[in-house]
């Protein structure tokens, strides 16, 4: 997520992409293949799960397709955990 123009832009891949990744299950599945994952962008390109869902669903609350929720998901689901860190 970055700031442009004083607004956060969240990027991703488009609807249709063939590679985004479109449920938590998706998601856990790729988290245990790289062992780690940062939820937004970073100084690493292509890795992070904003770079790999539609920038159109953050933040609807649609649990089925809003990676913001699918963290809360995918922690109940006691296989990887999610977590905050800084600096």
């Amino acid at each position: 997520m970055l700031v442009e123009n004083g607004e956060w832009i969240i990027h991703g891949l488009a609807w249709d992409d063939p590679y985004r990744i479109r449920s938590p299950k998706e998601l856990v599945n790729w988290i245990n293949e790289v062992g780690f994952l940062p939820l937004f962008g970073n100084g690493v390109k292509g890795f992070s799960v904003e770079e790999h869902v539609s920038p159109d669903y953050w933040w609807t609350g649609d649990r089925e397709q809003d990676p913001w929720e699918w963290r809360e998901i995918i922690a109940a689901g006691h296989e990887v955990a999610y977590g905050k860190f800084f600096d």
